[in-house]
């Protein structure tokens, strides 16, 4: 479909999150209610598209082969928090993906993340130092 849509594509090995950041952005159909790849690739300021969840309904009721692990239950899937709506690009539909792929300025996005990232990392290291300063009281 990105093909039709005159979207780059890459189609090849995957070895680790390192090796994104030589793309522009990556399409991502969340497969599970949270996994590692949201961490790691914000943290790397990696650009991300997902499709939003009445697409991917959408998507299912056309037989589409895209994973149902989230299908009902967006709700819990980390990919589609409120925290991370400025972070992470969604569409609706190929043609949205296609407008918001093109029109995207990418510098100020990967900026966008790496801070909203960073403002993460802090806020958890935070909670965990609290964490084990209430339960151990040390750190």
């Amino acid at each position: 479909m990105c093909q039709q849509l005159d979207i780059p594509v890459y189609s090849g090995f995957y070895n680790g999150p390192g090796e994104l950041k030589k793309f522009k952005a990556v399409l991502y159909f969340p497969y599970a209610w949270s996994n590692l790849a949201l961490f790691e690739n914000l943290q790397r300021g990696i650009v991300h598209f997902v499709p939003s969840p009445s697409f991917t309904k959408r998507l299912v009721s056309k037989g589409a082969p895209v994973k149902k692990v989230t299908l009902n239950e967006f709700q819990f899937c980390e990919w589609y928090r409120e925290i991370y709506k400025d972070v992470i690009v969604y569409f609706d539909s190929w043609q949205d993906l296609k407008e918001k792929f093109n029109q995207l300025d990418y510098v100020v996005m990967q900026k966008k993340i790496k801070a909203f990232s960073a403002q993460l990392r802090t806020k958890m290291l935070d909670k965990w130092h609290h964490v084990f300063t209430d339960l151990f009281g040390f750190i």
